[in-house]
């Protein structure tokens, strides 16, 4: 026979909405609460067109204001595949004032989409930890996996949110965003 229990989830959609084509930042913030310890934003479309090799950079937010101190270290390991070959790479930064995530995609069907999981931020004992995968496309034929984690030193003050933005010219494609809470 079958049984049926309460429902529940311990995975629940929190937010969504889209990157501003007028613009070069995207702010997740004021979202994250005691009901949860863990976070997973998922992003699709970002797009950064004209701009190859430009890649995409994320700064933590404290009571709703981006934090801009050079105490960000941030680790990236980069696969990448081309017609002519393939390989792998690093991207890493010790006390610079953003974390680089993504490459960002140069073309409309190419765009930069990935995960960041964002870890205990309310926490005020613990510096700030998130670990975050995309896929990204490097100038016309270069298709790259970012596998990356970053922090930021400086304090253990609570996060609000986070902010992805370009370190050149705007969104050129209006990309949406899904922030999920995860319970423990």
């Amino acid at each position: 026979a079958l049984e049926f229990g309460t429902v529940s989830s311990d995975f629940v959609k929190l937010a969504n909405g889209t990157a501003s084509t007028s613009a070069s930042t995207l702010d997740v913030d004021g979202y994250f609460s005691s009901t949860y310890n863990a976070y997973r934003l998922y992003v699709y479309g970002l797009q950064n067109t004209g701009h190859s090799g430009n890649t995409m950079r994320m700064r933590f937010m404290q009571g709703g204001s981006v934090v801009t101190n050079s105490n960000y270290k941030f680790v990236n390991s980069l696969i990448y595949r081309s017609s002519g070959g393939s390989g792998n790479t690093d991207s890493n930064n010790w006390n610079t004032d953003y974390a680089d995530v993504s490459h960002l995609g140069d073309d409309n069907s190419a765009p930069s989409e990935g995960i960041i999981d964002i870890l205990n931020p309310l926490s005020t004992t613990t510096f700030k930890k998130v670990l975050y995968k995309f896929f990204a496309k490097d100038g016309a034929t270069q298709y790259m996996m970012w596998d990356g984690c970053a922090t930021f030193t400086d304090n253990t003050t609570a996060l609000s949110g986070i902010r992805l933005y370009t370190h050149s010219g705007n969104w050129t494609n209006a990309g949406t965003w899904y922030l999920y809470g995860m319970k423990s």
